[in-house]
């Protein structure tokens, strides 16, 4: 990314406003946003600017998977009344995909050495389904660890495109989510994965309505 643009970390704690950027990227936020701050953000987007989110709305924590009773934790960023002004909801759910990642898990142990068998996790789902969008286009398949699904909401003068949707064999878990590569070992039920494909990915553009529309600035 470096080779073709300038990337730099940005405080919005520090600054009074945003400066001039082509994009802002929020990337995996993991704290509650400050109100001024979202004000900021918001009228960032008013002013036409671009912002990619990539939310976790569950929180897994790789080290605690083996473990047989440790469940995702929500994740409270904040940023749900905002992106629902604009026109999507990101569940508090994972999405399970019968198009998945192998991930390496004991088995069983031979001569006193670990057996490790890759298994497939819905957990992780492979996705390869994309809409037909310069974004998208000719993208190999990408994973996506731990994701939620995606509702789109009416919001007047917005139009959305689902840019990446899991494959048809699909379950959707609602929180509070367990997961643990224990459950790898049993033998998965093909019924339970008839959702069919679920957004994962999607863009708004046009004439957005901010969230502090008719708000007083003082009360922020």
């Amino acid at each position: 990314i470096r080779e073709q643009y300038d990337l730099k970390e940005i405080d919005l704690t520090l600054e009074s406003e945003i400066p001039k950027l082509d994009l802002i990227i929020v990337a995996r936020p993991v704290r509650s946003w400050p109100l001024a701050d979202k004000y900021k953000l918001d009228q960032f987007i008013m002013n036409g600017g671009r912002v990619m989110f990539f939310i976790d709305n569950l929180l897994v924590d790789m080290s605690q998977v083996s473990a047989t009773d440790y469940y995702a934790q929500p994740v409270a960023h904040g940023l749900d009344d905002l992106l629902f002004r604009y026109g999507i909801r990101i569940n508090p759910d994972l999405v399970q995909d019968a198009v998945s990642l192998p991930f390496p898990v004991v088995t069983g142990t031979e001569a006193g050495r670990s057996q490790i068998t890759p298994l497939e996790w819905p957990m992780i789902p492979l996705i390869n389904t994309y809409a037909d969008h310069p974004a998208t286009r000719n993208l190999d398949a990408s994973l996506f660890r731990f994701v939620s699904s995606i509702d789109t909401i009416k919001a007047v003068g917005v139009t959305k495109k689902i840019l990446a949707s899991t494959s048809p064999y699909t379950r959707v878990v609602t929180s509070p989510v367990r997961v643990s590569t224990s459950d790898l070992r049993e033998q998965l039920n093909p019924e339970l994965f008839n959702k069919g494909s679920v957004p994962v990915g999607v863009l708004l553009e046009g004439k957005f309505t901010s969230l502090f529309k008719n708000r007083f600035k003082y009360d922020l």
